[in-house]
């Protein structure tokens, strides 16, 4: 995989979700500071906040496995990141896939979850 097309494609990935992973680490540190100050509106701002960060998170996956669906990097981001996102997202996904990827090991792990969930 290294140097491949893919590679780049996974390398852009996960560039984007260490991001990602850095604003969840910021959001768990203020969630224990509302738990220590123990301000029910801090932690209910937080809670809010997280959820919209989870979704963000799962949109961005989404898309970005539309945007790639010509990879195998699409299936391979989609059932790693997001398998128990809702299925209606997840079959999205795998129907805009071109055939060569349906058949692929991780198409095919996406098929298995968009029928299973």
């Amino acid at each position: 995989l290294t140097g491949s097309e893919n590679h780049k494609k996974f390398e852009e990935y996960n560039n984007m979700i260490q991001k990602f992973n850095m604003d969840d680490l910021r959001l768990a540190q203020i969630n224990a500071l509302a738990n220590k100050i123990g301000k029910q509106a801090f932690k209910d701002s937080v809670n809010v906040d997280k959820a919209k960060f989870i979704k963000r998170k799962y949109f961005y996956t989404v898309n970005f496995a539309m945007s790639n669906k010509d990879f195998e990097i699409s299936p391979y981001v989609a059932v790693n990141q997001i398998a128990d996102a809702n299925t209606s997202y997840l079959d999205t996904i795998y129907s805009s896939l071109p055939s060569k990827i349906k058949d692929s090991k991780y198409g095919k792990q996406l098929k298995k979850l968009t029928k299973k969930n």
